[in-house]
């Protein structure tokens, strides 16, 4: 058992447990409107997880986004979550916010914010992320939730019945890129990294618009490859 809170809402509803993390599920419906993705997802989830700052919105450096009017969503954002819905996959943001063991910020006041952040995300799309893991931990080698710890990656894949080989990571450190391996997930890094920076990365992006083309054009690839091998099909060409 871990040594700090974790909180799981749905709407008034509150229970408490795994105290690593705060975690609140959100809208659970996904897009399956074509046949390739109907069976590509049956009997598993697949989930593309994204780190929040620097990748839902703007990095505050050397700062904390504590309140609305500080959150400003990133360019490219939007176009890319529709598509990862659209696809089918559970959207699932994975995020360490040490601002609450610092005094910063409370966990209230970090739900609040992102209730906010849920609601304008609704407005634009038509969907919410299915999940949110908050790791409240300050970072230390004693933290054994935040990143690169693999820890809420594997919760949430437990919980949603994950297939970590079919998943995604999106983030913008390296440490989101190694907790993504750690769980057995790809990752894509966005930002201006060297291949060095991290080597397991399966790419390297400048920005979302870079993300959404590597991402949709490596999904689509293996969806293909899924579709050929299937039983039906096999047989068919036979």
């Amino acid at each position: 058992m871990l040594d700090s809170r974790r909180l799981s809402q749905s709407h008034t509803t509150r229970a408490r447990s795994h105290p690593a993390c705060l975690q609140a599920p959100g809208d659970r419906a996904s897009a399956l409107d074509d046949v390739t993705v109907r069976r590509f997802v049956v009997g598993r989830s697949h989930v593309v997880f994204f780190d929040r700052d620097g990748i839902v919105n703007r990095r505050i450096e050397g700062g904390y986004v504590r309140a609305p009017d500080e959150f400003v969503f990133c360019d490219g954002f939007f176009p890319l979550f529709r598509w990862v819905k659209h696809a089918g996959f559970r959207a699932i943001i994975v995020s360490n916010q040490q601002g609450v063991a610092k005094g910063i910020m409370t966990d209230r006041e970090l739900w609040a914010l992102t209730e906010w952040m849920q609601s304008r995300i609704e407005e634009r799309t038509g969907s919410r992320f299915d999940d949110v893991y908050y790791c409240t931990e300050l970072d230390s080698p004693q933290s054994r939730c935040r990143k690169p710890q693999p820890t809420m990656l594997l919760e949430a894949l437990t919980k949603w019945n994950g297939d970590a080989s079919s998943s995604w990571m999106i983030g913008d450190m390296p440490s989101d890129v190694e907790a993504a391996v750690n769980a057995g997930v790809r990752a894509i890094l966005v930002g201006h990294y060297a291949p060095d920076d991290a080597p397991a990365a399966f790419a390297i992006v400048p920005d979302l618009v870079a993300c959404l083309d590597v991402l949709r054009n490596a999904v689509e690839a293996q969806r293909s490859t899924a579709v050929a091998g299937s039983p039906s099909v096999s047989q068919s060409k036979k």
